[in-house]
């Protein structure tokens, strides 16, 4: 495949696994609803630098790497099992062949804890509330000028190693954080709140941060998503927004034991973009702009076969974003990263200099 290089210095393979298992957490309150035996499904997410065999390979090790604990009793395997001493246990045990891994472990819809390799923890408490707004900032006929609502959903994210609470405490710190302005936010106009005067998602995550910030030590960033497929990032300077798409493709079978078989793939793509604030407007950039932004590319894969795009091999879905991240960086110049899961376990992180890895925030 033929694409003009472009400046972007990080490769990273992602990998996805679920398990379902029990557990007892010793030393919690009396009563607490996690100290007695209980289960989840547990969403594993590890990230490390790309390696030869590609996201199917982390997938691979992944899952044998977990496969002990699913349908266990954890406390047979991990001394105390808290979400983030199953996060430890699993970046000790997986061999990635290259560096430590970022691993995520999210035991509920709403709790995500993230360890990266040099031991920083964040941890990860999601809330909703439904609000009206309208924005001031855009032109009249501009359908976000109309009065209209979402259902909101707001992720903190707290750096643990900040607080001395352990991760479950932590959990309801970030709660009792949030409740007040879950009050002043739910079954409201936006609009009328001071300091929301202007209310996009941009505006609404810095507001939440300043909020915040003085109650939660270690506070690192906000999450604000006004659709299922849409969302903002603010870490207290930098603001970034990503916009979802997904598109249903043939592809060469990488497996195939005999020339020219096909497979499909459902591959689902995050654009994430990164730039200062554009104060009038009151965001980085229009979320339908990036839509209409990728339409042309989405009319050349999606129900398409991908022969031009991905080679048969085990790279495929890297040559593919390889090439969307120099396609879409002329039409969008804020382009920073390129998220794509070529399975709903399994994708690659094409990130621009400067970026920091992080695990993708998950995509619902």
């Amino acid at each position: 495949m033929d694409f003009h290089p472009m400046d972007y210095d990080l490769f990273h393979c992602f990998a996805r696994r679920r398990v379902n298992a029990a557990r007892r957490i010793d030393g919690l309150p009396t009563g607490h609803r996690l100290g007695g035996v209980h289960g989840h499904t547990f969403h594993i997410t590890a990230m490390t630098a790309l390696t030869g065999q590609g996201p199917a390979g982390l997938e691979q090790k992944l899952a044998l790497c977990v496969a002990p604990l699913d349908f266990g009793f954890l406390p047979d395997h991990i001394d105390h099992p808290t979400d983030e001493h199953i996060a430890g246990w699993i970046q000790t045990r997986l061999n990635t062949g290259s560096a430590v891994p970022h691993v995520g472990v999210r035991s509920a819809p709403d709790w995500n804890t993230t360890l990266a390799p040099g031991g920083r923890l964040v941890v990860c408490h999601v809330f909703e509330f439904d609000a009206s707004h309208w924005l001031p900032g855009v032109p009249d006929d501009h359908q976000c000028a109309r009065l209209h609502g979402h259902h909101f959903s707001v992720a903190i994210n707290v750096d643990a190693s900040a607080s001395s609470a352990d991760t479950m405490a932590l959990y309801s710190r970030i709660e009792a954080a949030w409740r007040p302005l879950q009050k002043e936010l739910e079954n409201n106009c936006l609009n009328d709140i001071p300091g929301l005067e202007n209310p996009t998602s941009e505006i609404i995550s810095r507001w939440i941060f300043s909020r915040l910030k003085g109650q939660l030590p270690g506070l690192a960033y906000i999450n604000v998503c006004e659709t299922r497929n849409a969302g903002c990032k603010f870490d207290g300077e930098t603001f970034s927004i990503w916009k979802d798409q997904r598109f249903e493709s043939a592809i060469p079978n990488p497996a195939a034991s005999t020339p020219n078989q096909v497979t499909g793939r459902g591959y689902q793509l995050r654009i994430v973009l990164q730039s200062p604030l554009e104060e009038t407007l009151g965001w980085v950039y229009d979320f339908g702009d990036v839509r209409r932004a990728f339409e042309p590319y989405m009319q050349q894969l999606d129900h398409r076969y991908l022969e031009q795009f991905v080679p048969g091999e085990n790279d495929g879905c890297l040559e593919l974003a390889k090439w969307l991240m120099n396609e879409l960086s002329t039409p969008l110049p804020k382009l920073q990263r390129i998220e794509l899961f070529e399975s709903p376990f399994a994708g690659v992180i094409l990130s621009k200099p400067g970026a920091q890895p992080r695990l993708a925030y998950p995509m619902i």
